[in-house]
């Protein structure tokens, strides 16, 4: 397992954390939410979106796609990837709109 590997791995088990305390502190059925409650409905729905990032990307990893471009297939930089260890896009790719494919 490469750095990147274990950082993502150690990102997944925080988030899964995370997104479990914010379930467990969500009304019971029947019961009235607390005010603010919308609050942790959003933040649940931001960990588990940034779960979903952090799982696709060691999916690639997995599959021996994790260091390339989702797009055209380059090499990731390593700055790129250390910058954002989910990263799916070259920065070029990244710049430029879906459609210029």
């Amino acid at each position: 397992m490469n750095e990147r590997q274990m950082a993502l791995e150690a990102l997944r088990y925080d988030l899964r954390e995370r997104l479990q305390l914010y379930r467990t502190h969500q009304p019971h059925e029947g019961e009235t939410a607390p005010p603010g409650d919308n609050v942790m409905d959003q933040r649940a729905t931001h960990v588990a979106q940034e779960l979903a990032r952090v799982e696709q990307a060691l999916l690639r990893i997995a599959a021996g796609e994790g260091d390339y471009c989702g797009r055209c297939l380059m090499r990731l930089e390593g700055w790129q990837l250390t910058t954002d260890p989910c990263a799916t896009l070259c920065a070029y790719c990244e710049a430029r709109p879906n459609d210029d494919v």
